[in-house]
Order: C-alpha cells, then sequence, then structure tokens
C-alpha cells in the first residue's frame, strides 16, 4: 500500500504545479518570461561590455607605453663636420703665373667643426661651436730684396690655421621626422688667425683676431633613432684690422691695417656631418 501511494504522490504533484501554472493569468506570465529574457540577455551583454572593455583598456596601456617611448625627447645634441673649405679673400696684386696657382691653393684647406647643443624642447637648442681651418704649403726659388739692396732666393712656406670659438643656437626637426632632420646654425664668437710661415729658411709668426661669426644648413639622414649623416654648408669669417709679427728673434710688432689691407678670413665650408642626440 505505502509503495502504491509512493508512485501516485509525484503524478499529484505534477497536477497541482500544472494547475499552478494554469491560474497564473497568461499576460503575467508573459511578462515573466520577457523579464526573464531581458535579464538573461542583459547579463550576456553585460559579460560581453566587460570582455570588451578590458581588452580595449589594455591595447590603450600598450599603445600609452609605445608613445612614451617612441616620442621621448632628447635633452641633447651634438654635431661633428669635416669639410672642404675655400677662402674667399682675393689674392695680392702683381703675381706671376706661379705665386698666382700657390695662392689659390693656399686658399683652400680642410676644416673640422664641433658642436654641443642643450635641446629644451627637441628642435631649439643652445650650446657651444669649435671650428678650425688647416691650409699649408711651399712655393720654391723665390727671390725678394732686401732693404739694403740684397737679393736673396730660396722658399717660402706657408701654414695657416683658423679658429672660431662661441656660443651658438640651433633651429631644428626633432626625432619624430621619419627620413631626417633639417636643421640651422648661427654662432657669434672669437675668431683667431694663425700663420707659421717661413721666408728662405727664417721663420715668421704672423697671428691676429676679431669678431666672427658663422651661419650654416644642414640635412641629416637617419640611420637610427638618434644618429644621423648629412651634408652642411657653413658660411665662415670676420676681418682683420690689424696683425702682430713675431720674427726668428724673439722681436714682434703689432701693425695696423689700411682697409684695402685688411685680412680677409671668410669662407665657405662644404661638409659631411654626423649628428647624435641623447
Amino acid at each position: 500500500m505505502f509503495k502504491k501511494l509512493l508512485l501516485v504522490f509525484p503524478i499529484i504533484c505534477l497536477g497541482s504545479v500544472k494547475n499552478n501554472i494554469n491560474s497564473i493569468p497568461r499576460n503575467e506570465l508573459a511578462e515573466t518570461n520577457f523579464f526573464k529574457s531581458l535579464t538573461n540577455t542583459s547579463l550576456i551583454d553585460t559579460t560581453k561590455n566587460k570582455k570588451d572593455f578590458h581588452f580595449s583598456d589594455i591595447i590603450d596601456s600598450k599603445n600609452e607605453v609605445f608613445n612614451s617611448i617612441s616620442y621621448k625627447r632628447s635633452k641633447f645634441l651634438f654635431l661633428a663636420n669635416i669639410a672642404q673649405s675655400y677662402r674667399l679673400a682675393s689674392s695680392p696684386d702683381g703675381l706671376n703665373s706661379e705665386q698666382k696657382k700657390y695662392f689659390r691653393d693656399l686658399k683652400s684647406g680642410i676644416s673640422y667643426d664641433l658642436t654641443a647643443y642643450y635641446v629644451k624642447d627637441g628642435r631649439n637648442g643652445f650650446g657651444v661651436k669649435y671650428n678650425v681651418y688647416q691650409s699649408s704649403g711651399t712655393i720654391k726659388n723665390q727671390s725678394i730684396i732686401l732693404n739694403d739692396g740684397t737679393v736673396i732666393s730660396g722658399a717660402f712656406s706657408d701654414d695657416i690655421s683658423i679658429t672660431f670659438i662661441g656660443p651658438s643656437i640651433i633651429l631644428s626637426e626633432n626625432e619624430s621626422a621619419r627620413t631626417g632632420e633639417a636643421n640651422l646654425e648661427l654662432a657669434i664668437g672669437y675668431i683667431g688667425y694663425q700663420n707659421d710661415s717661413k721666408i728662405i729658411g727664417n721663420p715668421l709668426k704672423i697671428t691676429g683676431g676679431n669678431l666672427g661669426m658663422i651661419g650654416g644648413m644642414g640635412y641629416h639622414f637617419r640611420l637610427a633613432p638618434n644618429f644621423l649623416i648629412g651634408p652642411q654648408v657653413n658660411f665662415i669669417g670676420g676681418m682683420l684690422k690689424k696683425l702682430k709679427y713675431t720674427y726668428a728673434d724673439g722681436t714682434s710688432e703689432t701693425i695696423k691695417l689700411n682697409e684695402e689691407e685688411y685680412e680677409n678670413l671668410w669662407r665657405i665650408d662644404l661638409a659631411i656631418g654626423a649628428k647624435l642626440r641623447f
């Protein structure tokens, strides 16, 4: 008997549940199912949105790190140039063809240039420039007439160096330029002249100095993020209004030059240079 009751009880329960469901108005049941479906949908959408949100956050954080590394501004800039240089001064009058060629060759030389800058915003900077020009030559079988009328013959030689040092500014493209960087430079400082010459074996040192200037422009191609190489043109010079002569016996004299005798130190440098940011 008890076993039969156990078999009948589930059937009664199922019938009771069915009657309870049927007793619920259809509109309430529909609303209940609607809200269940809405709740289930929103839960799925919310989970999906949370997944998308976290993924985009990761991408954004990676981009921020990348940008901070890629566009980190360098604070210092170093430039080094080596150039073929051409002085613009005219040759003395009254020279023969051999002497003209000698002076023409003497006005061509080699120069090098070193500059260090502090760069505030990756583009504009200020620093110090050092530039040196060198040229030398010898001409043989030359004659001079001394004050007493004696004529002596021998070789003449010149060993000329022109040095510039002074504060400098630069305007440059920054390191975000992919192909390379164009730049303009301007420096004003001291320019010095020295010629360790020999006249038929007798040393004669000629020196002078004045205010000088350097203006230059160049373009450097990027070989690495912070290292570039490229051409540069510089216009350098000054005028000397007096010269100091030091003779073999140690005596010296300073001679003030007339305007038409001023020593012209202006020249053009055609350079190849390297640019380093750090």
